[in-house]
Parts: C-alpha cells; sequence; structure tokens
C-alpha cells in the first residue's frame, strides 16, 4: 500500500470521529434537565417534610427558595493514533490503530434565598382564602382533603383548632367537622353535590347545593339535618363574614404556618421523644393521640434504618422520617402543600444573603 494514500486516509478517520464528538452534548444535556427536574421535586418534598417533622417537635421552620440553576459543561474530544511499519523481504507493511477518546464534565450552580422578611411572615400567617378552596374543588381535589387540611372552622363545627399550633395541653375538638368532611367526600364520589361562586351579598361566598340525600343513609341525612340541610332546604354556603342567615357557615381558615403544624401532628414520635414532644393528658388520664386527627392525610413514620420503600425521608434527631412509597393519602396531601407553597410564595423580593452552592 502505497503509505501516503494510506495517511490521508487515516487522517479522514481522525477528524470524522472528532466532528462525531461534536453532536456529543446535544444527546447528553435532555437527560440531565430530567435529572435537575427530578432533583427539585424531591428537595422540594423534602423541605416540606423536614419543616413537618421540626414543627412536631416544636422546633422553628426554615423555608429556601431555590431561585436558580446554571449548569457549565465542558466537553473534549480527541484522536490518538499509532502507526507502525514492518519490513521484510519483498514487502513492506504499515498498520496504524485509531483510538478516539472523548470526556464530558458538568458543573451545577445552585443560587437559594432564606425566605423570611416582613412579606413572607405576612403571608405565612395570612389566612387561606376560601377562593382557593373553591379552585381546589373546581380542579378535583378530594373536598375532605381540601376542608380538613385548610378549614379549623365550618359553622357549628371547629376542626381541632388546637392542632393549629405545637402540642396543646388540651385535646382538641373535630370529630363532627370530620364526619361532615366525609359525607361531603361520598356525595363527591357520587356526584351528590354542586358548588358555585356566590357574591349576591355583596361578598364572595361558596354556594353547595346536595342533590343526591336518596343515595346517604338514614344516619347521614339526620346529620345534614342537624345543620339545617335537608331536601326542601339543600344549600347552604360557605363564607367569611358572620351573620345570622340560616345556613351561612362561617368559615375560619388556617394560615399557611397552621397548616403545617396541623399536618405535623401525622407525624409518629419514637418513644425516647415523647417528652420533648409533649404529651396531652385527658380528663380520663389517658395519652390523647394526635396522630389520629390527621388519619387519612398524613402519616410520617420512623426508623433507624431507612426502608428501601420510602418515597420521601429526612434525617433528623438521629431517626429517618419518611412516607412509604404506597401510602398515596400522604403523597397527595404533600403534593397539595407544595401546590400552596407556590401560590403563597409567590414572587417574594427578598433582601437576604444568598446562598450559592457548586
Amino acid at each position: 500500500m502505497n503509505f501516503k494514500v494510506f495517511l490521508k486516509g487515516s487522517i479522514v478517520v481522525v477528524l470524522a470521529a472528532m466532528v462525531g464528538c461534536t453532536h456529543l452534548g446535544s444527546r447528553v444535556m435532555p437527560p440531565d434537565r430530567i435529572s435537575y427536574n427530578r432533583a427539585i421535586v424531591n428537595s422540594e418534598l423534602q423541605q416540606l417534610l423536614l419543616n413537618i417533622v421540626r414543627l412536631r417537635y416544636g422546633d422553628t421552620p426554615q423555608f429556601l427558595s431555590l431561585n436558580n440553576i446554571v449548569s457549565q459543561f465542558s466537553f473534549q474530544g480527541g484522536v490518538a493514533a499509532d502507526f507502525n511499519r514492518s519490513m521484510s523481504p519483498g514487502s513492506i507493511a504499515t498498520t496504524v490503530d485509531v483510538a478516539p477518546n472523548v470526556s464530558y464534565s458538568e458543573s451545577p450552580t445552585l443560587t437559594y434565598t432564606p425566605m423570611q422578611g416582613e412579606e413572607f411572615v405576612t403571608r405565612l400567617l395570612t389566612p387561606v382564602d376560601i377562593q382557593i378552596l373553591k379552585m381546589f374543588l373546581r380542579d378535583g381535589w378530594g373536598v375532605a382533603r381540601v376542608l380538613r387540611t385548610f378549614v379549623q372552622r365550618l359553622g357549628p363545627m371547629p376542626n381541632a383548632i388546637l392542632a393549629s399550633r405545637p402540642t396543646s395541653s388540651r385535646a382538641p375538638v373535630w370529630k363532627d367537622f370530620s364526619e361532615f368532611s366525609r359525607i361531603l367526600r361520598k356525595l363527591q364520589w357520587l356526584e351528590g353535590f354542586k358548588a358555585f361562586n356566590d357574591n349576591s351579598d355583596g361578598t364572595y361566598r361558596i354556594m353547595v347545593v346536595v342533590t343526591a340525600f336518596d343515595k346517604l343513609n338514614a344516619e347521614e341525612r339526620a346529620f345534614l339535618k342537624k345543620l339545617g340541610v335537608d331536601p326542601l332546604t339543600p344549600n347552604f354556603w360557605v363564607t367569611t363574614v358572620e351573620n345570622d342567615q340560616p345556613r351561612n357557615f362561617y368559615t375560619e381558615t388556617r394560615t399557611v404556618l397552621a397548616i403545617y403544624n396541623y399536618l405535623s401532628k401525622g407525624v409518629e414520635v419514637p418513644k425516647e421523644h415523647e417528652k420533648i414532644v409533649g404529651r396531652t393528658i385527658m380528663p380520663n388520664g389517658e395519652v390523647f393521640n394526635w396522630n389520629q386527627i390527621v388519619e387519612g392525610l398524613l402519616d410520617v413514620k420512623y426508623a433507624r434504618v431507612l426502608p428501601i420503600d420510602a418515597y420521601v425521608y429526612v434525617y433528623y434527631r438521629g431517626y429517618y422520617f419518611y412516607v412509604i412509597d404506597t401510602d398515596n393519602n400522604s403523597k397527595e396531601t404533600l403534593n397539595l402543600l407544595s401546590i400552596l407553597n407556590g401560590i403563597f410564595q409567590g414572587n417574594i423580593q427578598s433582601v437576604l444573603p444568598v446562598f450559592t452552592v457548586s
């Protein structure tokens, strides 16, 4: 073989290999975007869970906002070639070994801002607007989950108002509210009630009309009857304005911080930590179980060794606190809280230092 011809061919191979390297970025970056997306979601859930666990212990919550992600990509490509010539009587043999090499590196930079200041604290301590309740119901969220999480009083029915703060020395009242929420949830499954916006008295109200009394059992109909809701008067109003109109249920919603405190009652606590979180002793001498007031909403377990079926977890005070992957009720409640956080945090301008992690 003519050596010059062979050399030209080898150079073509080398250049082709190097050109091929330039297409690596377009194939690598999309999966990294997905990885960032997953990491951000998991980080958000962990922050939610961490603050819920903190409040169960009466500790101070802290919120960080992820403001920006900048990622620098570096691609390097090259080719190593090894030429060998061997001579024997009557012939000359030339061989070349071509070895392309490619290196890829990524350097992400994350920017966090502490969520503090007057504006953020004001939002944290502002009751949830009942229009947000209607928004979630219109979007198909379970009425029991929305009411139990966001509302601490509906008409004559309190919903564990004492749970809106760290552990109380008194047991809360919540069972009538819980039963009312359960009945509405049953009607929702059966498409047995309708909810409308009502501004007829000059203030925003939600008008609820029950349309399926025949699908309720006698006890459920009797419960609604005590509230003045029956086939002859099937409607009631959810309002934040107190008045004497019949079936006009004055509603107190929780603040965002109160929602965190309320949901923190779903955190199971190790025996050796019971004195830290405090106990509520009932008149009969028994210890009140705070977990029951959020049953079906949130169940946070603990373990020394992290289970393989943990959906989200945080390590706190020597234990892993986690939600199992099959607990769809808890996962849905965390998603609800995540959406609410997005609504209330909004675009808050912070004058506090920005933390950059590279």
